[in-house]
């Protein structure tokens, strides 16, 4: 099940995902990848060995958004993983 999270449309605001637990001993994120819907606008994102950070704005009230993080690890072979969370738009 995805986190969901509450954003007002004038919150310019970051979500994290922390991976720790879903990586095996030993692996790391060397890749890190959003996929988000056009009502919400991507000011940034960034990764470390274990966790993936994104900077959202905009969005309409009422609207809720699933944004999806696709990640891929330095194991060989690559691990390739992905998470959603959710978005709910709303006046705060």
């Amino acid at each position: 099940m995805s986190k969901r999270f509450i954003k007002d449309p004038d919150s310019q605001v970051d979500y994290l995902i922390d991976w720790q637990k879903r990586l095996v001993d030993g692996d790391y994120i060397i890749k890190s990848e959003f996929k988000v819907p056009d009502s919400l606008i991507w000011i940034s994102d960034s990764y470390t060995s274990s966790s993936t950070k994104i900077w959202l704005a905009g969005g309409i009230a009422g609207e809720t958004y699933l944004v999806t993080n696709r990640i891929t690890t330095g194991s060989r072979p690559p691990r390739i993983e992905e998470e959603s969370i959710e978005i709910v738009c709303q006046e705060k």
